[in-house]
């Protein structure tokens, strides 16, 4: 079995979990900017996390041709301005999943499943979860008489536009003035750090997520993976967004606006069995929970036998919606075209591709041409000129002498 992956050990390697170890095999790494696919190389099935980027794009596509299984895996949570309005790093090189090349796609959970299968991506959704999580213990220690310690967190990739970065920082400073007035509170800020210098807050990065929720008594999170990870150790999980915007994300606690911050702390420090119940339920609809890397494993070996995987989530009981792309993605001339989208994506890519190069080829062309400009000047200085026309003689005297 020979399995392909778009990526690295670093990101697409822990994406997968235990998937290769499973399936017993090595897979054959693709790394991203540097993809070079020879006419005849045609691996089995090929795995990405990404096709935004035009190189991967080209690849995804070359490897479809070939009739060869592309897996896209998903490896986190979606969120609103991640798939419509996300100019962190996919605009304008690209869209989120607008559409789709590969022949599978893999989410994490049963609601981020029904909102892809609106995009028209029904039919090849499986609900596999998140093989990174599999080894996370299901319990937390807490111990009695310390402080209550409050985790807030943000993802990595914090804002994705100009108002999404508003957001996040008022809110922001909304909790840290919340605990700089309740210290009885233990605040574990897990923010970035461009944030955490800007607002002049400690941030705390020891550890993994799911170490520090273990002994914590609640989880503030923006919309991350940090999230599932709350939900899954049991810990009371609240979810903040200050846009209007829907969110993608269902959590028991919502802290919408500085309002909110007191009465959904007070919630969180002393839960109620109904909130943690319907929690536990949230998490069981944003997260298919248990062996994912196992599930992966089934997926690929589906796809190298070129079947679809039943799912009474996917296919015919998801709802398969289709989009205008000329009117969602404007900011891709490709989509202005009419006929095919894949076809109108890599042409996309194409024309992203060759004005790279044409930048490179320009830059090549002054370098070069500074390059020889210098050696005249120092073939014609008065006494460097004379120098090297000496050296040149001594090596062979018909160099300068025939021109």
């Amino acid at each position: 079995m020979n399995i392909a992956v778009i990526g690295t050990p670093e990101h697409e390697g822990v994406i997968c979990g235990d998937a290769f170890q499973i399936l017993d095999i090595s897979p054959t790494w693709y790394r991203p900017g540097d993809i070079n696919i020879s006419p005849n190389e045609k691996p089995d099935a090929v795995i990405v996390s990404r096709e935004w980027e035009t190189d991967i794009r080209l690849s995804v596509l070359e490897f479809r041709r070939k009739g060869v299984p592309v897996i896209y895996v998903m490896d986190g949570v979606i969120e609103w301005a991640y798939v419509w309005n996300n100019q962190s790093f996919v605009i304008p090189r690209g869209t989120m999943l607008q559409p789709l090349i590969a022949s599978h796609l893999c989410v994490i959970g049963r609601h981020p499943a029904r909102i892809l299968s609106s995009l028209g991506l029904g039919g090849r959704i499986s609900i596999v979860g998140l093989p990174r999580l599999d080894g996370v213990e299901r319990k937390r220690c807490q111990t009695a008489g310390t402080k209550p310690k409050l985790v807030i967190a943000t993802a990595k990739t914090y804002s994705h536009n100009l108002e999404h970065r508003i957001a996040v920082k008022r809110a922001l400073r909304d909790l840290k003035l919340f605990f700089d007035e309740h210290l009885w509170i233990e605040p574990v800020w897990r923010i970035s750090p461009e944030l955490a210098d800007e607002l002049q807050i400690c941030p705390q990065p020891k550890g993994t997520m799911s170490e520090v929720l273990r002994d914590a008594a609640g989880l503030l999170s923006f919309t991350s993976t940090s999230l599932l990870e709350g939900m899954l150790v049991g810990v009371p999980t609240a979810q903040i967004d200050y846009r209007s915007v829907p969110i993608f994300v269902q959590t028991a606690w919502e802290i919408r606006c500085a309002d909110h911050i007191e009465s959904v702390i007070q919630e969180i420090l002393y839960p109620t069995n109904s909130k943690m119940a319907y929690q536990e339920y949230c998490l069981e609809d944003e997260l298919e929970c248990g062996p994912a890397s196992q599930r992966l494993a089934h997926v690929v070996e589906k796809a190298l036998d070129n079947e679809t995987v039943p799912d009474e989530y996917t296919q015919a009981t998801l709802p398969d919606a289709r989009l205008d792309y000329r009117q969602l993605h404007s900011h891709l001339s490709a989509f202005s075209l009419p006929s095919k989208a894949i076809l109108q994506y890599e042409l996309d890519a194409f024309s992203k591709e060759l004005l790279k190069t044409k930048d490179c080829l320009k830059e090549a062309r002054q370098s070069l041409e500074e390059t020889q400009g210098r050696l005249h000047r120092i073939v014609n200085h008065v006494i460097l000129g004379f120098i090297i026309h000496a050296w040149a003689r001594l090596i062979n005297r018909n160099v300068l002498d025939k021109s």
